[in-house]
């Protein structure tokens, strides 16, 4: 089911547009579409907080650009939640805001 989407829809927009299309989806595809908009909240937390911590200490983007070589554009694009920085890029964001990364188990 390759389906184009208006940017930005909520899980339950997608399944009621779908369902408008081509009446029930399968409870996999729900199950598929609750996991991804759980890890896009987590996407978006994460680039709030840099945003955030970004402002806290003082730094335009185009300082933070400076300080980690990563372009503004980019740097806009995460905070607006447009993009997303690879783990390389994410990592020297988050050096430079004073912050580390942790992965915990659930």
């Amino acid at each position: 089911m390759n389906q184009k989407f208006p940017k930005r829809m909520t899980a339950d927009e997608v399944l009621a547009y779908l369902e408008a299309k081509g009446g029930k989806v399968s409870p996999e595809f729900e199950a598929q579409l609750a996991a991804r908009q759980a890890a896009m909240k987590i996407q978006l937390e994460v680039f709030k907080t840099l945003k955030q911590a970004r402002i806290d200490n003082n730094l335009s983007q185009q300082k933070l650009s400076a300080l980690t070589g990563v372009p503004q554009p980019e740097i806009s694009r995460f905070e607006s939640g447009d993009a997303n920085p690879t783990l390389g890029t994410l990592a020297k964001l988050i050096d430079a805001l004073g912050y580390s990364l942790t992965l915990t188990h659930k």
